[in-house]
């Protein structure tokens, strides 16, 4: 059961548009929605499991990571509370999930079961769902490509500049990225020490202005 707080949550998520509050449960009842909690640390999912849930983060903050031949982590990418992430893994028929899921901090999970969508033809919102989860991949496809434009670039700075700009609306205006100075290494593919010293010389240079997850990109240095 759900509360009031949790379902507003919901409505405010893509994947629910078109939807009322009060027919959310509704709505939830087609995709056998289900709560579960997991403390810091607990794995979600691992890699190779079978991909048979779509994942809605009620509370807290999960890490997706993939781990080379060696062993290290790569943090692929994070989500906080109201969104969603597993949806391109859990439609595709008989898949696995290729990457390991992590609770950043303790969490509680909505699983949603969207293989519900096709098998259940008395579900009233089964139609406006899946145009909603169509939309939802789309931008996400979007998402990929920018990070790929990102991680692309030729050396370090470059990436960062590239990485700053995606998240800055207006050169000389200050906006917050997503990450911690540790996620953003991972994200960049980099050391947290070579990022942090890189960063240090960028303000120098009169290229940033930052404090913690703070940046101003500065006008006339911007890429």
């Amino acid at each position: 059961m759900l509360t009031s707080e949790e379902l507003h949550l919901l409505a405010k998520n893509p994947l629910f548009n078109g939807i009322r509050l009060e027919e959310l449960p509704e709505a939830l009842s087609c995709l056998s929605a289900e709560k579960r909690s997991f403390p810091k640390g607990s794995l979600i999912f691992a890699e190779g499991d079978p991909a048979e849930t779509a994942f809605f983060v009620l509370k807290g903050n999960v890490d997706l990571v993939r781990y080379t031949l060696t062993g290290e982590s790569q943090l692929l990418e994070s989500f906080g509370q109201a969104e969603v992430f597993g949806e391109a893994y859990a439609i595709k028929e008989k898949a696995v999930y290729g990457l390991n899921a992590y609770a950043k901090e303790d969490s509680d999970i909505l699983y949603l079961h969207l293989d519900e969508l096709y098998s259940r033809e008395s579900c009233g919102f089964g139609v406006l769902l899946l145009k909603n989860l169509a939309i939802a991949l789309a931008d996400k496809t979007l998402l990929l490509k920018q990070k790929l434009t990102i991680v692309t670039q030729k050396g370090l700075e470059a990436k960062v500049l590239e990485y700053l700009d995606c998240y800055s609306s207006k050169s000389g205006e200050a906006f917050f990225i997503p990450h911690t100075r540790e996620g953003m290494a991972e994200y960049l593919g980099c050391e947290r020490s070579a990022l942090s010293r890189l960063l240090s010389e960028m303000a120098k240079k009169g290229l940033i202005t930052y404090h913690r997850n703070r940046f101003v990109l500065n006008p006339k240095k911007k890429k």
